[in-house]
């Protein structure tokens, strides 16, 4: 009866926090222009920008608190608006871990392969072995190259805004 009242807990504890984050009235919203997909950063998330001022320079900083009367950022080292943000880059997780999970298994296939050949005489590793191993280190490098990070320009086709959606709403206008 325990174990079942312990389970119940950590469900309502992993819901209500996950429903908090979505009630959430202020958050900055990232939206493609002619989509209806839309990703969101809330305070407390950390974003990796660049700015129009230094387009080259990459910074990855904790969004501390979103003013939308001021149309501001708040960060951990100072503020922005959302138009001075050049571009946003975001990484895609399950790409990342696939294509380390594919470089570690090429690895262990090569290097117990290579130890099988030497210890054991009557064993020598093939050609197809060998291939099998370059070829998932390469899908593996590849799936991290090309998928594991997005960047979004804001210049044509995405757009930054800040979104309140407090109730009964303030009297400003963002944009």
């Amino acid at each position: 009866m325990r174990f079942l009242l312990s389970i119940g807990l950590l469900l309502f504890l992993l819901c209500s926090s996950t429903l908090l984050r979505a009630q959430y009235p202020i958050y900055l919203q990232l939206e493609e222009l002619n989509s209806t997909k839309v990703i969101k950063y809330y305070p407390g998330q950390k974003i990796q920008f660049t700015t129009k001022e230094y387009p080259e320079a990459w910074r990855k900083e904790r969004i501390m608190n979103i003013i939308p009367e001021d149309n501001l950022i708040v960060l951990e080292t100072g503020y922005i608006t959302p138009e001075e943000i050049y571009a946003l880059k975001r990484t895609n997780g399950s790409a990342l871990i696939f294509g380390h999970m594919l470089s570690k298994f090429a690895g262990g296939w090569m290097v117990f392969g290579a130890y099988a050949s030497l210890v054991d005489s009557g064993y020598k590793m093939s050609i197809r072995e060998v291939i099998i191993g370059a070829v998932a280190i390469g899908v593996g490098w590849v799936m991290r190259k090309l998928f594991g990070r997005k960047k979004y320009p804001m210049e044509k086709l995405y757009r930054l805004r800040i979104m309140d959606i407090r109730f009964p709403a303030p009297k400003i206008i963002t944009p």
